[in-house]
């Protein structure tokens, strides 16, 4: 058990309030449920970056006036 898995398991302990303990369980039950999103690897994002590099390089892509134009309205 790492550090931080006790220091949480202690912190709980001294917690003297049920109805503190009901509302920590229900905010980790909620946490645990989220997913989040875009969670690429180191590497996953070092391809994409090289990617995009290689893409701008050949013209492609939008600049950012483009897209200045394209969003004004929004």
């Amino acid at each position: 058990m790492t550090t931080f898995e006790l220091e949480i398991k202690e912190f709980i302990k001294d917690i003297d309030s049920e109805e503190t303990l009901n509302k920590l369980k229900q905010y980790l039950k909620k946490l645990k449920k989220r997913s989040l999103p875009c969670q690429y690897t180191e590497e996953e994002l070092k391809l994409r970056i090289n990617q995009g590099i290689e893409d701008a390089k050949n013209g492609l892509g939008c600049t950012q006036e483009d897209m200045r134009k394209k969003y004004s309205s929004v």
